[in-house]
């Protein structure tokens, strides 16, 4: 392989999105060139997009032509060693992880264990680990592709509502009697339903677009499912309101309606977070902005290394009792892109995009 494709999106412009034909260098001792292939594009990947300068996302993939302009969103999916030099990786194994949106990427592999490995690239050093971090992935595994595409749709998303949840029973429920996720039609709102639910006696509610709302309660994750035009018929009880909506607006509704009974708002997602929460009627004091990169640089060494094997665990567990109500939808990337990039994908609908 001479050359990659890259899928490279104006960053003042997502809908810009060009197709870059560009020569690969020449493999380094202790390089990898991975081929990419399956990969999960959902609205966690254009957030990447939107947090690109803010948090950073911009320089895991540095482009070819001009970075001033133009990016790779990364997004999580599976690729395949096509070419190794002294690397410690074998050629023709697949691995799981953080990819860009192009055909071909080429690691330096460290770390190198039977199970995974770290990209040690120079400039991925001061980037949080979580991302660096790649998986050598069992030919059994491989052999089940749909696995292999909920797997990469639903591991970011539940990757980050299973922080969401440790932090719940580890510091953040305090007297909560239910929680409120906004966006509950989203895959990691329905993670946090999953679990809470599940494994929890919190009341579970979710608030959803009045069109997504009768396809989020038939998933069956939540106790009950309201519209946001519905919130005041929330019960008055201790809450915890979990936000992927990033509406200060809506948040503003919500605090206001449920004024002492809302303990704690988490906000995931969000951007601008002191301008969101600047918004007239937030109680500010009490409302955050959960970083799950964060959050796992803390948990990992108090857990002894568990944390982000559990994290592992519930995706995979989560990824396989989803063939029951996701749907996977793949064609055209540019096409999906789009599809994606304008919120026209259903809450029981997962994009897969083949980029080699």
């Amino acid at each position: 392989m001479s050359e990659t494709t890259q899928y490279l999106v104006n960053k003042n412009d997502f809908s810009d999105l060009r197709v870059v034909k560009t020569p690969l260098p020449q493999l380094q001792k202790g390089e990898a060139l991975i081929r990419i292939g399956r990969v999960a594009f959902t609205a966690n990947n254009i957030s990447y997009a939107l947090a690109g300068e803010s948090l950073g996302y911009w320089k895991f993939f540095p482009p070819a032509g001009d970075r001033n302009t133009h990016g790779l969103i990364p997004v999580w999916g599976y690729g395949e060693v096509e070419a190794e030099n002294d690397s410690g990786l074998e050629i023709g194994e697949s691995v799981f992880g953080y990819w860009p949106m192009a055909s071909h990427w080429i690691v330096q592999p460290g770390s190198v264990k039977p199970h995974r490995f770290m990209d040690s690239a120079e400039h991925r050093a001061a980037l949080p680990g979580i991302y660096n971090n790649y998986r050598r992935v069992a030919k059994e595994e491989m052999e089940d592709r749909s696995y292999g595409d909920r797997q990469s749709l639903l591991f970011p998303l539940v990757g980050t509502a299973f922080g969401i949840f440790d932090w719940l029973q580890t510091e953040g429920r305090g007297q909560a009697a239910q929680i409120v996720l906004t966006s509950a039609s989203s895959k990691t709102a329905l993670g946090l339903a999953f679990l809470a639910k599940n494994k929890s006696d919190l009341k579970v509610i979710g608030l959803t677009s009045p069109g997504n709302r009768e396809a989020t309660e038939k998933i069956g994750f939540y106790h009950q499912v309201l519209s946001y035009d519905d919130l005041e018929k929330i019960t008055q009880a201790p809450t915890i309101i979990v936000d992927m909506a990033g509406n200060g607006g809506l948040s503003a509704k919500l605090h206001r309606h449920l004024g002492d009974n809302m303990l704690r708002e988490a906000r995931v997602g969000a951007t601008h977070a002191d301008k969101v929460f600047a918004v007239d009627g937030i109680i500010k004091e009490r409302s955050f902005f959960f970083f799950l990169p964060s959050h796992a640089a803390k948990r990992q060494p108090e857990t002894d290394g568990a944390f982000l094997k559990d994290m592992l665990a519930f995706s995979s567990e989560f990824a396989r009792q989803s063939d029951g109500w996701l749907d996977i939808v793949d064609g055209e990337t540019a096409a999906l892109y789009e599809k994606v990039r304008t919120g026209s994908i259903a809450p029981n609908q997962g994009a897969i995009l083949s980029l080699s």
